[in-house]
């Protein structure tokens, strides 16, 4: 570097201009302490703690020793409820099995006593199905299987032939019962994904958009007494994921998902109210109705009212609410810009008074779309039909039960059927959407056989485990 400068100063005395040689800087290692950090990690694991505080080298949030507790404490308790829980249930099964000991098999007080352990076992990992994380249609299946192997020993079907008798006969009275209710519960709910296979339910959500009038708040009455009524005709879980996918299309906006939530939770009670005056409402009342306990006027009749209490007073009290609650500064903001925007329209509109005049309901639902933006949903006269066609399926139900007697569950295959038969011979295919390998000349694979994928089989087979171990 010295010589480098010497020759500079020689160059500048001369006057001759010479090509400096160029020099490269040569690479120094530079070590953590230059770079004021901490270099005394406890373990090898450990990296070097950054000079700013709340963050480790890898980035992470440091965690105080009382979180990491009850992190480790929630996990820890967690993975001892699926051992004992499991555990209960591989022990009972083993029991029955190996046929011992005899005391806890012969003695009818500790069997039953044994199964009502089992059975409240399987009702609380159903209750904390989020916290374990364990499904609760698998829970069932297993409990139910179990329960009945449990039971089936202690007839002894392999050594007597009474007990044989006996168990087969218990047998078919428990699967009647439960075939009867899933055979009804099936089609229904294939009848209902059917509509909403061929966009029926877009005539119920421009319905609702226009009942609004660009309010809001109208929403939350109009999903409710909606979703009552519409419970009442098929099964409050189905009803609940229809009035579900319809908020999903009125409301959009990300800053109304709390809005969409209150509503949802609305909608759930009403599902329930509803389902409960209706003999095909709810499982409970449709298994009360298929073994003739109840009949469908006197239930109506009696249920109505009650059911409409349950489902309109929790509205009210929430409207009440939200009107006294006073509004936060955001959304007193955004509803003044909305209220400016519509002004700032209507004032530009004022000039073309016929335009004003001849104004569509189709306009109004172009500026409800504008608060809740969605892809317009064109209403034709197809999918009016699928939603007629799946109506009048579901209330054959009751018609011929009433009429002629015949089982729920027969007239709940026959209305799926029909739905199956007007659609595939009708032109309903071009409303449900076909892969490139669907395209054939065979039978049709969209429409009614797409719709039966898209059926919920865990809750099926959530109510089948239910079922048998109930019974």
């Amino acid at each position: 570097m010295q010589r480098a400068r010497d020759l500079e100063l020689n160059c500048k005395d001369s006057g001759e201009e010479v090509e400096l040689p160029r020099l490269s800087p040569k690479p120094k290692a530079i070590g953590a302490r230059d770079l004021s950090l901490d270099v005394s990690p406890t373990r090898k694991s450990e990296s070097p703690d950054l000079p700013f505080s709340g963050a480790q080298g890898n980035g992470r949030l440091k965690r105080t020793r009382s979180e990491l507790v009850l992190r480790y404490g929630f996990l820890s308790v967690r993975i001892l409820v699926k051992i004992l829980g499991v555990g209960l249930m591989v022990g009972v099964l083993a029991v029955a099995v190996m046929n011992w000991p005899p005391w806890m098999i012969e003695d009818e007080t500790r069997r039953v006593n044994v199964m009502s352990a089992l059975f409240a076992v399987g009702l609380f990992f159903t209750a904390v199905e989020d916290v374990v994380g364990i499904n609760k249609s698998s829970i069932m299946l297993v409990m139910a299987a179990v329960m009945w192997t449990f039971l089936a020993v202690g007839y002894h079907p392999n050594t007597s032939k009474a007990g044989a008798n006996e168990l087969h006969e218990e047998l078919n009275r428990g699967l009647q019962d439960v075939g009867a209710v899933i055979l009804f519960l099936l089609p229904a709910m294939g009848v209902v994904e059917s509509i909403d296979h061929f966009d029926g339910f877009a005539v119920v959500t421009m319905a609702i958009r226009r009942a609004m009038r660009n309010k809001k708040e109208r929403l939350m009455p109009i999903m409710c007494i909606f979703t009552f009524f519409l419970s009442s005709v098929i099964d409050n879980l189905t009803a609940t994921i229809v009035a579900v996918k319809i908020l999903r299309n009125v409301v959009g906006k990300a800053e109304d998902e709390e809005f969409r939530k209150t509503c949802g939770g609305l909608v759930v009670i009403a599902a329930n109210a509803g389902g409960a005056f209706s003999p095909i409402g709810d499982v409970t009342t449709t298994m009360l109705w298929i073994q003739m306990k109840i009949t469908a006027p006197s239930t109506v009749r009696w249920l109505f009212l009650p059911s409409f209490v349950a489902g309109v007073l929790p509205l009210l009290g929430f409207m009440w609410q939200l009107r006294e609650s006073p509004e936060s500064p955001e959304k007193k903001t955004h509803r003044l810009a909305v209220t400016q925007d519509e002004r700032g329209r209507s004032s530009s509109t004022d000039g073309d008074k016929g335009k004003e005049k001849d104004s569509s309901p189709e306009e109004d639902d172009e500026g409800l779309h504008e608060r809740f933006p969605d892809d317009h949903v064109q209403v034709t006269k197809m999918k009016v039909l699928a939603l007629v066609i799946g109506i009048i399926c579901i209330l054959i139900v009751p018609a011929l039960k009433i009429g002629t007697g015949l089982p729920p569950y027969l007239g709940m295959l026959l209305g799926l059927g029909l739905m199956w038969l007007f659609t595939d011979m009708l032109p309903f295919e071009a409303l449900s959407q076909q892969h490139p390998e669907d395209q054939h000349d065979g039978p049709p694979r969209g429409g009614v056989v797409a719709a039966l994928k898209k059926v919920d089989l865990t809750g099926l087979l959530f109510f089948t485990g239910v079922l048998l171990a109930v019974g």
